[in-house]
């Protein structure tokens, strides 16, 4: 099964990226079929416009806080994998089987699943009533298993008796006997005395691409930082918007009002942004409602009489919030890459994995991986920029949905 995976894994990312294509392009297939993938990512502002053509399916949602399972799960696959990786090199050296590029990519993607996880638990605030479909749900957790796997090189996925392969780890770990706790428990073992020599690993890859300087290796790295440094400021920003707009007094019942467009994942993307946001239900509404009131009762609070000069003098704060006008919990998003793109925690998400494929080159899969991120996220990009130009008649014009100045 093992010696299988290269084909699977290939198989899996054609088969995803099939599924968005014929969704997107004018081509015969059944609406079902369409309206099944576009409900993958209905969530958050598009859950109120989601395909509603599929009887029962359209509304089996779960809840849209659940994205922190996508994290954790994909910790889990990759943080393994990376320390089988660090015990093969340890006593084998770089190899075919594990390169320098390819140990240096999977630390990498392993720390954005942490910086994922972290802000997903952090940073963002989810109501109760926020939801995504099961679809969604699904697809995103067979995503980040999936992912870390298809990382490792081909010759991973070598055969028993190649000792710097994943069968040859396991035949020399925990062995070929029947006793199963027992190997379990050895290849365990040998996980943990993985975590000591990674440091190390991680010097020495790191050594080995500067070293020989390979131009993919090297601009990967800095491709995949860059990445990292576009979605975490842009997360920022949404977080900002949605906790700073009623104060600390107010900040609990705009957090209530508040909505979580993610980015990075599945179908999704995420996975990754949180909006002030509606969910259309009446709850939400009256929590929207008490976080203005209160916003306009402290704003009133700040407002003082220059005694000298007869003339009122308003607070900042209170001059930016006029500023900036609210639709039903929704505000503008300013700064950064949103003066150009309406989503610029997608394109930081594709950035990401441009510098995966960069750095893993001439790899295949990591290049599959950014082509379906990249269809993807054209496939929630698109509504989301209709969907602000609809909400705000004042939203800036020149902004583009994803990739600046250009879509």
């Amino acid at each position: 099964i093992v010696g299988l995976m290269p084909y699977m894994l290939s198989l899996y990312w054609g088969l995803a990226i099939w599924a968005v294509m014929v969704t997107l392009l004018p081509v015969p297939m059944p609406q079902a079929f369409k309206d099944a993938v576009k409900l993958s990512a209905a969530r958050g502002k598009l859950w109120s416009i989601r395909p509603t053509t599929l009887g029962a399916l359209n509304n089996m949602a779960v809840p849209q806080a659940w994205f922190s399972h996508f994290y954790a799960i994909g910790m889990a696959c990759c943080t393994a994998l990376v320390l089988v990786c660090s015990s093969t090199v340890h006593a084998h050296g770089f190899s075919r089987a594990v390169g320098p590029e390819t140990y240096v990519a999977l630390t990498l993607f392993l720390l954005h699943l942490l910086r994922r996880l972290l802000e997903t638990c952090c940073m963002m605030v989810y109501p109760a009533d926020a939801r995504m479909h099961v679809i969604a749900y699904a697809f995103g957790m067979s995503y980040y298993l999936v992912a870390p796997l298809s990382i490792a090189h081909d010759a991973f996925y070598g055969p028993a008796d190649q000792p710097d392969s994943l069968g040859g780890w396991w035949a020399s770990t925990a062995g070929t006997g029947s006793d199963v706790m027992g190997s379990v428990w050895a290849a365990a073992s040998a996980l943990v005395s993985g975590i000591q020599v990674a440091p190390a690993v991680l010097q020495a890859g790191v050594a080995a691409i500067v070293g020989k300087a390979p131009l993919m290796g090297v601009l990967g790295v800095a491709v995949m930082i860059g990445g990292f440094i576009i979605q975490y400021h842009s997360h920022r920003v949404l977080a900002r918007l949605a906790s700073g707009s009623t104060g600390k007094a107010g900040r609990k019942a705009a957090a209530s009002a508040a909505e979580s467009e993610n980015a990075s994942g599945p179908g999704m993307q995420s996975e990754h942004a949180m909006t002030p946001g509606r969910s259309g239900s009446v709850t939400t509404r009256r929590m929207a409602a008490a976080a203005a009131a209160q916003s306009g009762q402290a704003a009133g609070n700040e407002d003082k009489t220059d005694q000298a000069g007869g003339r009122s003098v308003v607070s900042q704060s209170s001059k930016r919030q006029q500023a900036a006008p609210r639709h039903g919990g929704y505000q503008i998003p300013r700064g950064g890459m949103f003066e150009l793109v309406s989503c610029p925690h997608y394109l930081g998400e594709i950035v990401i994995y441009l510098g995966l494929a960069l750095l893993t080159w001439p790899a295949i899969r990591p290049r599959l991986m950014l082509l379906w991120v990249v269809v993807n996220l054209v496939l929630a990009a698109g509504p989301t920029h209709r969907w602000y130009h609809t909400t705000f008649p004042e939203y800036p014009r020149q902004r583009k949905a994803l990739i600046p100045w250009l879509f």
